[in-house]
């Protein structure tokens, strides 16, 4: 089941945006500014040792981050049973522990202010539930401005996000045209493509630039600051548009 939670009944953004506003940014606040290798690093570590699998703190530092932890975890494995028990151990983990050993990435204050600049509604759409998504927020960006997180009362997959997207724009009054879709997610950037949502891909994130590209997104961040300047000139070229 998904929600929308107003994000000004815990925070106090630093401005008021109308109900209705000129548009609307639909982030994921992790992908946008964090770096969860360490938190990847840790739970790895974390199920690697309770499991008591072969696997030298060496090669886990190697590979982390650089293929899925599902691929990772049936190669050292190599029983599909076993993996899926794993892949279980790794998850409940990083949910209560991994991600919050994440970092800011460089540039990430840039981005943030660009975020905080924009005079539209900033939705933060996320899997990991509300309580995770606003704990988040709470460490990493608290004065971001976010006007609503849009997410499951708790965590679910991945494969809810097109979902999530859908309904906002069904249930809200900006139209997809209106909407950017910020996101490093294949899912979300097919779902875009299919709404008629322009997309800024994060080239920096969970999926190589190349595989992104396939969807035909509107801009590419290569990094931050990309980002940053990205964001900026988007939300202008839209905004004169809406005047003309």
């Amino acid at each position: 089941m998904s929600t929308v939670i107003q994000a000004r009944e815990y925070f106090r953004p630093r401005r008021q945006v109308s109900p209705a506003g000129p548009g609307q940014i639909v982030i994921d606040l992790e992908s946008l500014i964090l770096d969860a290798s360490a938190g990847v690093q840790d739970s790895l570590r974390f199920t690697v040792r309770t499991l008591g699998l072969n696997v030298s703190d060496e090669e886990l530092i190697k590979v982390a981050g650089w293929e899925p932890v599902s691929a990772l975890l049936f190669r050292w494995i190599g029983e599909p049973d076993a993996t899926r028990q794993a892949l279980q151990v790794y998850q409940d983990h990083f949910d209560s522990q991994g991600r919050y050993l994440s970092q800011l990435r460089p540039g990430a204050a840039a981005v943030l202010a660009a975020v905080r600049a924009v005079d539209w509604q900033v939705h933060y759409l996320t899997h990991i539930g509300k309580d995770a998504a606003f704990k988040l927020m709470n460490q990493f960006a608290p004065d971001a401005g976010i006007h609503s997180i849009i997410s499951s009362v708790r965590p679910g997959s991945g494969l809810m996000r097109p979902h999530l997207l859908s309904g906002l724009l069904h249930n809200g009054k900006i139209a997809a045209e209106q909407t950017l879709l910020v996101t490093d997610h294949p899912l979300e950037m097919s779902a875009a493509a299919d709404l008629g949502v322009p997309a800024m891909a994060l080239g920096y994130g969970r999926a190589p630039a190349v595989m992104l590209m396939q969807y035909r997104p509107a801009a590419m961040a290569r990094n931050c600051r990309d980002a940053a300047s990205l964001l900026r000139l988007h939300c202008m070229a839209l905004a004169r548009n809406a005047i003309n």
